[in-house]
């Protein structure tokens, strides 16, 4: 299971709560009870102004990593990084290090939290989410494209003047639950939104 689709599931994601109140809460729950994975990963600029990403292969992390860990937003995607700076960034601010792709053993996170299972069962099975193509969910842009697939299907002739942001970003919160994708940041919202004006 991944991590941040657990901590979404738990806060409610889709009722405006952001990712890094839901990971706050999930990660108290987490030590001694989960069995947690990831992808040390690491993005520097080549000085051209290119993000250059290079990333490990999958490993256990540590209870004690995981007590240091916050969300952040890098580029698409949220990495779990380090809330120490001098770690995470070291002396160098364009650069980050951290965990992509943080797996949750399954079976831990249905005994931690039950009503999970039901959750994840009456989503699979309804008519809705099955008559909906599949959409990629890992990788630098595909959150991005996702966002782009909810707009473009909730207004075809684009957002409506009238409608307020918070409610412009429910429905595609919920459009995306639908089809099984977790809700991104509402930047990223913003920045697909902003990128389709200045075309």
């Amino acid at each position: 299971m991944r991590a941040l689709d657990v901590a979404y599931t738990l806060r409610g994601e889709a009722d405006g709560r952001t990712s890094y109140d839901a990971w706050d809460d999930l990660r108290d729950a987490i030590p001694g009870h989960i069995r947690t994975t990831g992808k040390p990963a690491e993005r520097s600029n080549d000085g051209n102004g290119n993000a250059l990403t290079s990333t490990e292969s999958r490993r256990s992390i540590s209870d004690i990593e995981l007590e240091a860990l916050i969300v952040l937003e890098v580029g698409d995607e949220e990495w779990l990084v380090d809330k120490d700076w001098q770690v995470s960034r070291g002396s160098d601010w364009s650069n980050v290090r951290g965990f992509r792709s943080i797996e949750m053993a399954a079976d831990d996170v249905i005994r931690l939290f039950p009503a999970l299972m039901a959750n994840s069962e009456r989503t699979a099975s309804s008519p809705e989410a099955a008559a909906q193509p599949a959409l990629p969910l890992e990788g630098r842009g595909n959150t991005a494209r996702a966002v782009a697939s909810a707009i473009d299907d909730l207004f075809p002739n684009g957002v409506p003047p009238g409608i307020t942001s918070g409610d412009r970003n429910n429905q595609i919160f919920r459009w995306l639950e639908a089809r099984g994708i977790r809700s991104p940041n509402r930047k990223t919202i913003e920045r697909v939104i902003a990128e389709r004006r200045r075309k």
